[in-house]
């Protein structure tokens, strides 16, 4: 019996090598949302305006995120053509996003790229907030906060950095007062006003992409720093 089980909300990659002889059962794929707008817009940005998104508001995917989405389902339809049937079945294959419009959006561009022949399928989405939930679980917010406050590796980072904070903060309005995370919202804002081909404004030259993207790296190492952490997050 196949089995294909598909959760729409993170970004994993995984090769299995196998023998020769061996035989597909079933897989796992876990994917991450695709490309969207900022999730926050600074006060201060000259893009915060939605007509500069297509109409869209802040954390909504892009007609280039469901792109995205459609090409990975015709990408994963050829590589297993044979063990895919042509139609949609609930029977073999499970399909499973948070609730976020970002998320179920990509999970049906997806789904249109693997099954071309078929109707919208919005409605095979299962819906399930279980992970976004732990992450957004108190307890991880408080190691977090705890994290970042007296672990040195952070607190000296932190530190070392000030400058670039207090000037961040000079020209970026965000009403979140942790630094790193407060940055990580800037970057997001600057990021993807980039890639949309937007010229960034010139106080940005200073500190984007290099300085930016070196607090984001240190930023990311804080999501599963610890135990408690990792079984939360």
């Amino acid at each position: 019996m196949r089995f294909i089980y598909i959760l729409a909300v993170l970004n994993v990659c995984s090769t299995i090598k196998c023998d020769d002889d061996s035989k597909l059962l079933s897989f796992l794929q876990i994917f991450r949302h695709g490309a969207r707008t900022p999730m926050l817009f600074y006060n201060e940005d000259p893009y915060k305006d939605s007509s500069y998104w297509d109409g869209l508001k802040s954390g909504q995917l892009t007609e280039e995120g469901k792109q995205q989405l459609v090409e990975l389902g015709q990408y994963i339809r050829q590589r297993y053509t044979d063990f895919i049937p042509k139609n949609y079945s609930d029977k073999y294959l499970t399909v499973t996003s948070v609730s976020s419009q970002r998320n179920k959006e990509s999970a049906a561009s997806y789904l249109k790229g693997l099954f071309p022949e078929e109707d919208d399928l919005s409605n095979a989405i299962h819906v399930d907030n279980s992970v976004l939930a732990r992450f957004l679980d108190p307890i991880y917010i408080m190691e977090y906060l705890k994290l970042v406050t007296t672990e040195a590796y952070f607190t000296n980072f932190i530190k070392e950095n000030e400058d670039s904070f207090k000037y961040l903060r000079k020209h970026a309005t965000i009403l979140i007062p942790e630094r790193l995370l407060y940055t990580y919202f800037v970057w997001d804002a600057l990021y993807m006003e980039t890639r949309k081909n937007l010229t960034l404004s010139k106080w940005t030259k200073s500190v984007f992409p290099e300085n930016v993207n070196n607090i984001m790296t240190v930023f990311s190492k804080t999501v599963c720093y610890n135990e408690v952490m990792q079984k939360k997050g």
